[in-house]
């Protein structure tokens, strides 16, 4: 009954999507799906790399990261006066109505984000600011932030203490100008004023958002199709309507349909800077060697199989080029044998819960089974999976102590730095609550000092190791997307931290 409840419900779900798909001419339509449709179109509120995808295309900051580097989008230049101050001049740009964009329309931006009306966790990224956190507890007001206009197209950024991925900050579309008068409401998309290559035409809500090109943006607009994104929760379902032609580019292939695509040239492979993993926490805390016993049993290279992966589990999901030394968790039975005998019996004979979030969809769960099972098999614990809704996991998280958790880390900038700083004391992503002194002095370092190369990469393996040391974090390696792209447009990028640019999309 349970199967036949599945394949109706999945029936019901093609049946609706094709639907949507025959509601007009997809032929002339760049399209591609996301899992869910956002709440409202606010920059200030979109987290994550599937988010991006969409606010990446209508919002632009100062800087673009393109092409696996920081480019200039909205700036002549930026350069540091001293090490704690930056004076960037503007790019005589205009909004999709045709105004034109000023140096106040970004200070206003700035601002907002210490306004006590506004909920984004986007405000910690701006926390280096001088007066910022005066602004944040109300001892100063607001037009005291260290974001100022000394001349026209000129804006001067003060900062309390050097912070060398400054400039990736500004390359976020949170953080690009504000238009007053926009309501971010899904309703008033149509009016919506973007500075992006692309604004909204129709927003049908539910099924799918057709942009079209900003004639303001740029002099080759004309040039530029649409773009349909669709809102699919399933992606058996997304890759059907990929494989019927009626999408051209599917984000995310399950591993399970990776072999059947393996020659195909429609198959992308992409490198994606993240660092996921399997936090330990709770009253597992004080058992370091209930811990060893855990981080020590795992086939690391079965589980590798399983994900037809390039990145080895266990170790961090950051290219070998940021690091001097590769510093991973190595499987050895024998060694989290041993470690297992010096727990006490009534804590091995507990029922630990393994939390994940079901927006990883068939690939995460597999991964956790795979996991549930090696530490009943090779240590004989009693593990429970338990599958949450995105939102109600990461208010788990944040509001309460778990025993164990997978989850899934988008890095913001590509940089060694930007992916150590998740487990920073104060980051509000720390979710094992690890705390080490050395730890916090090497982010530190990392931080404010102008750093040689080899000097970068000695403080990332450092600070890795530290983590492999604690025995709280069991990395999931680094991380290629499969993805498929039916090759009839060409121009667009999905770059290292799994953000689209449709600037130079075409079609063939």
């Amino acid at each position: 009954m349970k199967n036949i409840t599945l394949i109706l419900l999945l029936f019901v779900s093609l049946l609706n999507a094709s639907c949507t798909f025959n509601q007009s001419d997809n032929s002339e339509h760049f399209s591609f799906h996301l899992l869910s449709e956002p709440t409202d179109l606010d920059p200030a509120h979109f987290r994550g790399s599937s988010g991006s995808y969409l606010f990446n295309n209508l919002f632009r900051g100062l800087y673009s990261y393109t092409n696996q580097k920081l480019n200039p989008e909205n700036v002549k230049s930026c350069k540091w006066v001293n090490s704690i101050t930056l004076s960037c001049t503007l790019l005589a740009r205009k909004w999709s109505n045709g105004k034109v964009i000023t140096a106040n329309d970004y200070i206003k931006n700035f601002q907002r984000f210490f306004m006590k009306n506004i909920k984004t966790y986007q405000t910690e990224h701006l926390l280096n600011i001088k007066n910022a956190k005066e602004i944040l507890s109300g001892s100063l007001p607001i037009d005291k932030l260290g974001v100022k206009s000394l001349k026209p197209g000129n804006i001067l950024f003060q900062l309390v203490k050097p912070d060398s991925n400054f400039l990736y900050t500004l390359a976020s579309p949170s953080f690009g100008p504000i238009y007053l008068k926009n309501n971010y409401a899904i309703s008033q998309s149509s009016n919506l004023v973007t500075n992006g290559p692309y604004t909204v035409k129709e927003w049908n809500k539910g099924s799918f958002v057709i942009l079209e090109p900003n004639k303001f943006y740029d002099n080759k607009w004309k040039e530029r199709p649409k773009v349909k994104i669709y809102f699919l929760e399933n992606d058996e379902t997304a890759l059907t309507l990929f494989e019927t032609g009626k999408m051209n580019f599917l984000r995310r292939l399950l591993t399970s349909n990776i072999q059947r695509y393996k020659n195909s040239s429609k198959l992308i492979l992409k490198p994606i800077l993240r660092f996921d993993y399997i936090g330990l926490t709770n009253e597992i805390l004080p058992h370091k060697s209930l811990k060893k016993a855990l981080t020590s049993s795992l086939n690391f290279i079965e589980l590798q199989k399983i994900y037809q992966g390039k990145g080895t589990p266990g170790c961090p999901g950051l290219p070998s080029g940021f690091q001097t030394k590769i510093h991973c968790h190595k499987f050895d039975l024998q060694k989290a044998k041993q470690y297992l005998s010096q727990v006490p019996q009534n804590i091995k004979e507990q029922r630990w819960t393994l939390y994940y979030s079901k927006m990883g969809g068939k690939d995460i769960k597999k991964g956790m089974e795979w996991v549930q099972n090696q530490w009943t098999k090779n240590l004989g614990l009693k593990i429970n999976l338990q599958a949450v809704e995105q939102g109600m996991y990461l208010s788990t998280l944040r509001g309460q102590s778990v025993d164990l958790f997978r989850k899934g880390v988008g890095v913001d900038h590509p940089t060694c730095l930007a992916a150590l700083k998740v487990f920073g004391q104060s980051s509000g992503e720390n979710y094992i609550k690890f705390k080490n002194a050395e730890y916090e002095a090497l982010l530190e370092k990392l931080t404010n000092t102008k750093l040689y190369p080899s000097q970068e990469k000695e403080l990332c393996s450092r600070g890795v190791q530290i983590l492999i040391d604690s025995h709280q974090w069991i990395p999931m390696g680094e991380i290629h997307f499969a993805m498929l792209d039916d090759q009839k447009f060409t121009g667009f990028e999905v770059n290292y931290l799994n953000q689209l640019d449709l600037t130079h999309l075409r079609k063939r």
